[in-house]
């Protein structure tokens, strides 16, 4: 992180993270720090972020059945290559004819 003109190394965890850490590292003693993140410190954040074509954002894309991670970024939509299989076994675009000799 970048601090009056200095690198310096930080420590940082994403939102789902932080979740991860609050429920799995329960302490009571941290319940007034489980509410303030969420109920102050998170909703603000959602509040002020802004649309912008440059951070990427996630979906789902449901299709015949199933349901498989899409990202949209730069104006497109993509799948992890490892989806495919799936999405091709389900509903194939076209019928295979004839045999391979």
């Amino acid at each position: 992180m970048l601090r009056n003109g200095k690198t310096i190394e930080s420590l940082m965890v994403s939102e789902s993270g932080m979740y991860a850490l609050l429920v799995h590292h329960f302490v009571p003693e941290n319940r007034n720090l489980r509410q303030w993140l969420s109920n102050e410190v998170i909703p603000t954040l959602r509040e002020s972020k802004a649309a912008v074509d440059n951070i990427p954002s996630l979906s789902s894309l449901q299709w015949a059945g199933i349901s498989v991670p899409l990202l949209h970024w730069q104006h497109q939509a993509w799948i992890k290559w490892r989806d495919m299989p799936d999405l091709m076994q389900v509903q194939r675009p076209f019928k295979i004819m004839g045999t391979c000799s």
